[in-house]
């Protein structure tokens, strides 16, 4: 098991606390298999008390979370990875799913759009409310505004639709309508100067 030892402790610690206080107990520490072999084990459980009140003793369920904890591991790894590939693109990149939600973004997209904040905590805003804001940046602030409408009901490539902003850089946009991705489905914006 490739789990950080400081994890371990501080859900030991955090056991030993639960259990100190008289439960509900909820933690997942590493154990042992008869033949040595370690593994994730998740504890959920609570004390059982006698008439007066007083812990007699406790009750726990187990269950085996290493698949789970590895699996967890690996997305984490995996969703790092494409913020970094992403982020090393010159172009902008938002990914929204089909109810306008970003589902990513990365820094150049910000940067083209001056959003101050970190391309990660863009996921989850919508994109219809964001098209509204961005508006601003255009000298057709409703032609921008309709041309991302266009592109989302129609759901056909468009590519380097061109737009001239406020401080004269000309954006070029390009949309891409995924159907069928392991995002499910989705709308791709590609925004580059």
């Amino acid at each position: 098991s490739d789990v950080c030892s400081s994890d371990l402790k501080e859900e030991i610690d955090k056991l030993s606390e639960q259990i100190k206080n008289g439960g509900p107990i909820d933690a997942t520490i590493l154990n042992y298999k008869k033949n040595g072999e370690t593994f994730l084990v998740q504890l959920k459980g609570d004390s059982i008390r006698n008439e007066f009140g007083e812990i007699t003793h406790f009750f726990a369920d187990e269950y085996d979370v290493t698949e789970l904890a590895k699996n967890q591991r690996e997305a984490a790894r995996s969703s790092k990875f494409i913020e970094v590939v992403m982020d090393s693109f010159v172009n902008g990149i938002l990914i929204e799913d089909v109810n306008r939600k970003i589902l990513r973004a990365n820094k150049k997209f910000c940067e083209i759009f001056g959003i101050q904040a970190a391309s990660d905590s863009l996921q989850g805003q919508d994109c219809a409310t964001a098209a509204q804001f961005s508006k601003s940046l255009f000298i057709d602030e409703d032609g921008f505004v309709a041309f991302i409408n266009q592109c989302v009901q129609d759901r056909v490539l468009k590519q380097n639709q061109e737009l001239e902003m406020k401080d004269a850089r000309v954006l070029s946009i390009t949309y891409i309508d995924r159907k069928s991705t392991r995002l499910n489905s989705s709308h791709e914006w590609i925004s580059r100067m």
